[in-house]
This record gives structure tokens, sequence and C-alpha cells, in this order.
């Protein structure tokens, strides 16, 4: 990976918690769309290009990886508890340990999605997992933002929050350069995140209808269309 791209992985997190920090009446209301486009560019790239890859090679027990990857989604999740697909709730003052039991989940996700990213490198590969990284991070952290908020962190503490949250990527990134040159270790870091990123896409597709009263509006599937297509598009 290049420096820009460290600084891109940084900067998401920054752009998106500050955007919830200082903005989230403003973009409460777009969140879930942002949401859906993401999920179904995450789904779609997933399904497009990551799969094949990660399947690519003779070793046939990847797929357990892959479940294992799901699973492990999961207990994440009940630490970050799905702020990530749209589950933003405050639990005010006395509670204000929660955010950080959250950005903790959060951050373990962050950094397991990354490893893959340092064996990959700069290929086509590398380059769609790049930007499906950045496209999930910055609505995570757009989340956080308002989560925090809510609860009524305070801003110094807040940024403290961000920062270390922007850092787990990156860190990812790092740790998984060291296995660049052995395929079956990168392929199982792939399958890893590929097992989380179908937990997430497929619940924020499933779960994000605030707003909808129960229907899927033509709106929010020509959004998801547009995920698909620029998934497409980019694989």
């Amino acid at each position: 990976m290049e420096v820009w791209q460290y600084a891109a992985l940084i900067g998401s997190v920054w752009a998106g918690g500050a955007l919830g920090l200082g903005m989230r009446k403003r973009f409460h209301r777009l969140f879930p769309w942002v949401l859906s486009f993401t999920g179904a560019y995450i789904l779609g790239i997933t399904a497009l290009d990551l799969l094949p890859q990660v399947f690519s090679g003779s070793d046939h027990g990847i797929g357990i990886w892959l479940l294992v990857g799901f699973l492990v989604q999961i207990v994440f999740e009940s630490l970050s508890k799905g702020i990530e697909h749209g589950h933003i709730h405050g639990h005010g003052d006395a509670e204000r340990f929660f955010s950080l039991q959250v950005l903790f989940g959060l951050s373990l996700h962050a950094f397991m999605e990354a490893l893959p990213l340092g064996g990959f490198g700069t290929g086509d590969t590398g380059h769609h997992l790049f930007w499906v990284i950045i496209l999930h991070k910055m609505p995570a952290a757009f989340a956080l933002g308002v989560l925090m908020s809510l609860n009524g962190i305070g801003r110094l503490r807040a940024a403290a929050y961000l920062v270390f949250f922007s850092l787990m990527s990156p860190l990812g990134a790092r740790v998984g350069s060291h296995w660049g040159g052995d395929m079956t270790m990168v392929r199982i870091f792939l399958a890893l995140m590929i097992g989380a990123f179908f937990h997430i896409s497929t619940l924020i597709l499933i779960e994000n209808d605030e707003g909808t009263h129960g229907h899927f509006p033509l709106g929010r599937l020509l959004v998801i269309l547009a995920g698909f297509g620029m998934a497409f598009l980019a694989s």
C-alpha cells in the first residue's frame, strides 16, 4: 500500500465521524439511503470480485474461513450493537461506557477487514478492497459520531475515540503485509473479510428500512441497484 492510501483510510474515519458529531440532524435522514448504497456496493464487489479471488487457489477448505469470518462478525456486533448497519440509539450519561464498547467492536472489525489489503497490494483486487473499506468506514464512523453525540461524549474524548478507530484499518493492512508473499494466508484473511461483509451487507439491505413503514420503496430499490451497478462497473 502507498502512503496516500493509509492517509485515506484515516481521513475517511475523521470525515465520517466529524459529520456524525457536528451535523447529525441534517444527515441523519440520509443515513439509511447511504447505507443501502454502500451495502449493495459491498455485496456486489464481494460477489463479483472477492469470492472468485478467494476460491481461485487449490485450498478447498477456504470456505471454512469464510464461515469463521461470518461468526466472528456476530461476536464483534455483540460489542458494536450493529451501529455499522444503522442501529443507533442513545444510552444517556449513566452509560457513556457504551460508546467505548461500541468503539472496541468497530475497531476489531476494522482491523480484521484490512488484513488482506497488505497481501494484494495495488492490483485490481487490492484496489477493490481499498475502496470497499473506505465506503464502509465512513458510514460506520458517522454512526459512531452520532452515538457519541447522543451519549454526551465530550468533543476531546470523541476526537480521541475517532483517532483510535481511524488507526485500526492501517494497522490491519500493515500487519497483513507481513504475509504478503504467502497467498494461502492472504486468502484466509480475505475469506474472513468476505464472511464479515456478507453478514454486514445482508443485514443492511434487509433491516435498513427506516421511514418506509414496513414497505420496500422504489427509491431504495433504485439506490441498491445503483450500488450493484457501480460494483459491476468497478469489477
